[in-house]
Formats: structure tokens, C-alpha cells, sequence
């Protein structure tokens, strides 16, 4: 608990930062909690779809945690949180604030890493399969991932660095 909120803490000296640390500390500890009670099965006993639901619980668990952090204090957070659960409204995707292209984008980079999560599960090892290949082809390949990371880091729509969550850091 200490170490969470301590690096919540260095991240803000504000209690919606601390919040955030003793979330994930909280977190850590339910699931540590879980493992010694529950005797976990070995990882690669462990079926895909068993893996996929931990994965999800884990992204909505760190995003739940990530309110406290982008809020402007705790009772901010809190005030969100409950706005969340009690005015809920079913809107269309596009009223969240992604147009089609980002849509796009977003189920073409779901699939990407299902279909790498998968190849891993078999055995499938897109490293060395890469550095198989003629070494033009790998070049290509990595300039073609630096480009690719350079326009959606830097020049994606509504690209503002002063945005950029640690530039007050």
C-alpha cells in the first residue's frame, strides 16, 4: 500500500493521484488475495477464453483506476464515477467522440493483437518468422512500424503535446 501511494504521490501532490495508487494497490492485493485462496491453475493449462476475460477485467479495472487519476481531485472522481453509474445513456459510438476512421482503426488494432495473442498460443513466433526474411523485407517492415508509430503518436488527429498527460511533469 505504501509503495502504491507513494507513486501516486510522485505522479501529483494531490489526493486524486494517492486515490490512484491506492487503487492499484487495493487491486494488487485482491489479487494476490485471490491467488493464495483460489489455487490458480499453471498458464498454459489456462483456456483462451479464461485469458480473455482476465485481460478485460483487468483493462476495466486499471481504466476504473485511471478516473481518479485524470480527474481534478478526489470528489471530481467520485462526482464522474457516480454520473457514470446513475446517468447512463445508451449513445450511438460516434457520440463518444470517434468518428468512423478511429473506429476503424480501433477494431483493426483489437484484431492485430488477437491475432498475435493467438499465434502465441500456438507456438507461433512472429520474431523469428521476421528475422527469417530477407533483410530488405525487414527493413521495410520496421521504417514501415516507425512510420506508422511517428503519424499516429505524433500527427494523429487532434494531436496536442501541451495534452500529453506528463507534460506538466
Amino acid at each position: 500500500m505504501i509503495v502504491f501511494g507513494v507513486s501516486g504521490l510522485w505522479h501529483g501532490a494531490s489526493w486524486n493521484y494517492v486515490a490512484w495508487g491506492l487503487i492499484h494497490a487495493l487491486f494488487q492485493i485482491i489479487g494476490d488475495m485471490k491467488n493464495k485462496i483460489f489455487a490458480e491453475e499453471k498458464k498454459e493449462d489456462i483456456k483462451l477464453s479464461t485469458r480473455i476475460r482476465k485481460c478485460m477485467c483487468t483493462f476495466v479495472l486499471v481504466d476504473f483506476a485511471w478516473i481518479f487519476f485524470v480527474s481534478n481531485g478526489v470528489f471530481h472522481a467520485i462526482g464522474l464515477i457516480k454520473q457514470m453509474l446513475i446517468c447512463f445513456q445508451t449513445t450511438g459510438i460516434y457520440e463518444l467522440g470517434l468518428d468512423r476512421g478511429n473506429w476503424f482503426f480501433l477494431i483493426f488494432g483489437i484484431l492485430i493483437l488477437v491475432i498475435v495473442d493467438i499465434l502465441h498460443e500456438k507456438g507461433i513466433s512472429i520474431y523469428r518468422i521476421v528475422n527469417s526474411q530477407e533483410i530488405w523485407f525487414r527493413w521495410i517492415l520496421y521504417l514501415g512500424l516507425i512510420w506508422t508509430i511517428i503519424m499516429f503518436g505524433i500527427y494523429g488527429i487532434a494531436y496536442d503535446a501541451s495534452a500529453f498527460i506528463y507534460f506538466q511533469f
